[in-house]
């Protein structure tokens, strides 16, 4: 599919003085591969095979799941970079409590989408992140249809490329 599509475009912001470069390792194969930065306004811009990838400059660290086709748009500026990962469980019939870890520095928002769920907090949550210390935003909703499968989606900063999502049901097997 990615030869129908094109591979994954990845742009965005990074620390244009920074001694460091700005490597993509691929989480599969473990390559890493370098990309420039300008020096002058820190933009980079690359096309890399579809995957998942670590991404560092200094000690800047995130995520990246790149599909064929897509474009991405990077935060890597120190006082502005940000990561995520969301987990849910069950812990009881018909109750979902989400996990969001957060990591990075400066605020953030996060928009909270479900199906199938209800949250008792508002979808909107702001953040505020100090490098080196990671944050965790817990929810609970309770399933609105037990016979349907239920999805949260998480989108940091309004970028729905960089959304991450994670599905489950509550339905008892026969």
């Amino acid at each position: 599919m990615q030869e129908l599509h094109g591979a994954p475009v990845i742009e965005g912001d990074a620390d244009g003085q920074s001694p460091e470069a700005l490597e993509f390792r691929d989480e599969k194969t473990g390559q890493v591969t370098p990309v420039a930065v300008n020096p002058q306004d820190g933009k980079f811009r690359t096309q890399l095979p579809q995957g998942t990838y670590a991404v560092r400059q200094g000690t800047t660290r995130t995520a990246l799941t790149a599909l064929s086709g897509g474009v991405y748009h990077l935060e890597m500026r120190a006082d502005h970079a940000f990561s995520l990962g969301i987990s849910a469980e069950t812990p009881q019939t018909n109750q979902v409590k989400l996990h969001v870890h957060a990591g990075g520095a400066g605020a953030h928002a996060l928009d909270i989408r479900a199906s199938n769920l209800q949250f008792k907090e508002p979808g909107m949550h702001n953040i505020e992140l100090r490098p080196g210390h990671e944050a965790e935003l817990v929810r609970e909703g309770r399933v609105l249809d037990p016979n349907t499968p239920w999805v949260i989606v998480v989108i940091p900063d309004g970028i729905l490329s960089a959304h991450q999502e994670v599905t489950g049901t509550s339905a008892v097997q026969k």
